[in-house]
């Protein structure tokens, strides 16, 4: 399923957790930072939202790494787990004209390229396990220029994730109406929500 949308991403995301979440579901929210992705969410089924993060943004949020978070957590907890890593690799983006580009928290949106592999990795691990039959992981990812050099980790997601025993359920894209700034910053077209399930085996 490829699906595209011409709205703001946090929309796309609420689209799909009250299309996929059951009543009185358990979401777990990986990521949650600032809880943007959360923004105006009417929550008609009752969920029960989990809130991780590295930082303790709100008092309801549980401050541990995701991995330590994920290593601990029963098998078949929860429905739906939403995972949003960092956007930018600060390793790269260092030296490049980042003015106007939404980075100004730099918590928010930055992380090294072996700190997101790390994070990928530990998703990939344990998604399955703590996922409920017939539950959800949604994955925001977002594949862009870092000067000239283009990161692809829409598919390297896709592609670990796939490994990891989920099937592929939908590709959910938020497209972007963004001009082009030039060669020497950091450039993204667009948005993808992978959307995973996990199949009951017979």
């Amino acid at each position: 399923m490829l699906t595209a949308f011409n709205i703001h991403s946090s929309k796309v995301f609420q689209y799909l957790v009250n299309k996929f979440a059951p009543k009185d579901g358990i979401v777990l929210d990986l990521t949650y930072g600032r809880g943007l992705s959360w923004q105006g969410f009417e929550n008609k089924k009752n969920l029960n939202i989990i809130k991780v993060d590295k930082r303790k943004t709100e008092n309801d949020v549980i401050q541990i790494d995701l991995c330590l978070y994920l290593e601990k957590a029963k098998d078949e907890s929860f429905d739906v787990i939403y995972f949003d890593p960092p956007h930018y690799f600060c390793d790269k983006v260092s030296k490049l004209n980042v003015e106007g580009r939404d980075l100004n928290n730099i918590e928010e949106v930055y992380c090294s390229e072996k700190e997101f592999l790390r994070m990928l990795d530990c998703v990939s691990k344990h998604a399955k396990r703590v996922l409920k039959n017939n539950g959800v992981l949604i994955v925001k990812m977002i594949d862009g220029y870092v000067g000239k050099t283009y990161y692809p980790n829409t598919f390297l997601a896709f592609n670990k994730l796939v490994k990891s025993g989920l099937t592929p359920f939908g590709h959910f894209i938020s497209v972007m109406s963004r001009k082009s700034f030039g060669k020497d910053i950091v450039q993204v077209n667009h948005i993808s929500f992978l959307v995973f399930r996990k199949v009951k085996e017979e």
